[in-house]
């Protein structure tokens, strides 16, 4: 019994893209890590006393201020990146069902858009899978990474609308 190609399952491992996640995540924690290390040296250069420094801290961790902001924003910067991604997955599984059928980059209209994507909107057609292999929109490969909102659309329906 052959495998049917042109229709076969868009599938994504969730846990490819929860491992990409866990990655980023952790490499937020490691330069927070960095960041706290160098702000307690620099704090002990100054002459604060250990007790000065940890109160220090602990106000700014609870405040999300000083060397603290930047991890919450990087944490909330993942959490973010980790939803588009599991959102652009659940969409490409729902609506494709024709690897070899041919897609272009659209640009979202009402979006302002990165120099990677304004390029890649003049690319000629390609099968679902070559734009898999070259980076599907909101995938993290263009300069918006995945707060892209292009999309990839069919060209028979690109083409019936006045071209890509």
């Amino acid at each position: 019994m052959g495998v049917d190609k042109k229709h076969m399952m868009i599938t994504f491992n969730v846990d490819a893209i929860a491992a990409e996640v866990d990655g980023m995540l952790q490499a937020a924690i490691d330069a927070a890590v960095d960041n706290v290390t160098t702000e307690v040296a620099r704090l002990e250069t100054l002459g604060m006393s250990r007790v000065a420094i940890k109160e220090k801290l602990l106000v700014d961790l609870a405040n999300n201020t000083g060397i603290f902001a930047k991890l919450v924003n990087d944490a909330g910067r993942v959490a973010s990146d980790g939803v588009n991604m599991m959102n652009q997955a659940a969409y490409y599984q729902g609506v494709v069902d024709d690897m070899n059928e041919l897609y272009y980059w659209t640009l979202d209209p009402g979006a302002e858009h990165c120099d990677d994507c304004l390029d890649r909107a003049t690319w000629p057609a390609m099968t679902f899978a070559e734009w898999q292999d070259n980076g599907l929109p909101g995938s993290g490969v263009t300069r918006c990474g995945h707060n892209c909102r292009c999309s990839l659309v069919p060209a028979d329906i690109a083409n019936f609308k006045g071209g890509a």
